[in-house]
């Protein structure tokens, strides 16, 4: 349900003066200044949380995991108690509900080629976690009909998938792609640390990446706000939907999100 001052807050030039600090606190107070708004403070740990922006199956659960256990912070639901502080994660477009949350004290954008999402993707809805989270029905004997007939029709316009790395990265957040992640694990996280703004201990880094290697959470899951069970972790990786994909489908995507996969390198890899 909408509520009067999410109404009152997108009206012109009123929702500035209505809720201010609520303005002034946002990562998200103007386009471009996430880097000297929030790094002119420092992170309060006792107060505010971390959140990880991104897509599904683009590794944002691997990176909240990697945060949790580095900075000692437990896992939290985005939508609890605004006072809890933690890591969390969300999927959802920008919207203003998110622009007014000044307990989002830092963030950051994860990014994954959209064509091994999809064939995450179809994995993952095949497992009892998903069906038990999200759709007891959904069921497609190819990825071919998931793409065409689940993928394209429901979760692209449910994310705003054209739009939603435009989105959040317009307003400054750091990016990190999920394949630098995987190519180097260490370095491309405390890369991420730095553009936070947060501290880094390298031999630190390198204890909660092999803590949170993917084979292993593939075996054993991991304990953030929930229990996220193993099936979630299937085996990591970039590149494999050549192996998965038929040519025809791969040139289809690459049709449909043409300028999604050209504006962040990812067309003619």
């Amino acid at each position: 349900m909408i509520k009067p001052k999410h109404i009152a807050g997108n009206l012109p030039l009123i929702g500035r003066y209505v809720y201010p600090l609520h303005h002034k606190k946002s990562i998200f107070a103007k386009p471009g200044w996430y880097y000297p708004k929030v790094h002119s403070r420092e992170f309060n740990a006792n107060a505010g949380k971390i959140v990880v922006f991104g897509l599904p199956k683009s590794g944002n659960t691997w990176i909240v995991g990697l945060l949790s256990d580095y900075l000692d912070l437990k896992g939290k639901q985005a939508y609890g108690d605004r006072s809890r502080n933690g890591i969390t994660m969300l999927h959802d477009p920008l919207s203003y509900r998110l622009k007014i949350r000044s307990d989002f004290q830092r963030g950051v954008y994860i990014m994954r080629d959209l064509r091994d999402i999809v064939v995450s993707y179809y994995h993952y809805v095949q497992t009892d976690y998903y069906k038990e989270l999200n759709d007891p029905y959904v069921a497609y004997p190819n990825i071919e009909d998931f793409y065409t007939q689940y993928f394209l029709p429901k979760l692209v316009h449910r994310y705003n998938w054209y739009n939603h790395a435009n989105n959040f990265l317009a307003h400054g957040l750091p990016l990190v792609k999920y394949e630098d992640l995987c190519k180097d694990t260490v370095q491309a996280f405390s890369n991420l640390l730095v553009r936070m703004g947060l501290p880094l201990d390298v031999s630190k880094v390198e204890e909660v990446v092999e803590k949170n290697n993917i084979a292993k959470l593939s075996k054993s899951g991991k304990d953030l706000w929930h229990k996220v069970p193993k099936a979630h972790f299937r085996k990591g990786g970039y590149g494999g939907y050549k192996d998965e994909m038929s040519q025809e489908l791969i040139t289809r995507i690459n049709k449909d999100f043409e300028l999604v996969l050209g504006h962040w390198g990812y067309l003619n890899r």
